[in-house]
């Protein structure tokens, strides 16, 4: 069974690999972070396969929901990245 590091960590590390100009983006996905906090989510939800599904369709509206091309800007391979090492196996 795989274990996730926190959401809100992933959150803020992906952040870090978005451009400012995708503003959507950003605003999608804050605004998805700000319910959990607001709804004072439990930590032990955070760290759930579900909670990584539900921000990767967020994340699948703004980017290509296929295999990664090389002709791809670099800030996508990024989230890529961090999203992907998020999981501890």
């Amino acid at each position: 069974m795989s274990k996730y590091r926190s959401i809100i960590e992933t959150h803020n590390e992906i952040l870090k690999v978005i451009p400012t100009d995708k503003r959507e983006l950003i605003s999608d996905l804050n605004r998805f972070i700000d319910a959990l906090q607001k709804n004072k989510t439990p930590k032990i939800y955070l760290v759930t396969k579900p909670i990584y599904n539900d921000y990767l369709r967020i994340l699948w509206k703004h980017v290509p929901n296929r295999p990664l091309k090389l002709s791809d800007p670099d800030w996508i391979w990024n989230c890529q990245e961090v999203f992907s090492s998020s999981v501890i196996c």
